[in-house]
């Protein structure tokens, strides 16, 4: 019984440095977490994907009060982001209208072709 808890104590230890491990190293990262311009948008997460891959970006919030958490949301081919912004240095207001003015970009450099 005793060898049964010093396996279980070993494998939850090993798991919790994993993600510790995991989360410290995203937290330190110099790449930018979120890369958008007239082209498309890259994650931390995902891939690059152009806009005419990119449908139903926005920030959204949820939650009240102290408990309110802030994510960017868009689908792209054969998948979905969702990656919570609270601790980056942008706003919900500023990304969305980043998001609206790159989208427009887009859309008048291809009828400009």
């Amino acid at each position: 019984m005793i060898i049964f808890f010093r396996i279980l104590v070993a494998t939850l230890s090993i798991i919790g440095a994993f993600f510790f491990y995991k989360k410290y190293k995203e937290a330190t990262s110099k790449e930018p977490q979120i890369i958008i311009n007239d082209k498309g948008i890259k994650t931390i997460t995902t891939d690059f994907y152009l806009w005419k891959e990119i449908e139903n970006e926005e920030v959204i919030s949820e939650g009240t009060g102290k408990h309110t958490h802030y994510y960017l949301i868009y689908n792209y081919p054969n998948g979905a982001e969702r990656l919570q912004i609270d601790g980056y240095n942008i706003n919900k207001g500023k990304l969305n209208k980043l998001l609206i003015l790159y989208r427009g970009r887009s859309k008048t450099k291809t009828m400009n072709r």
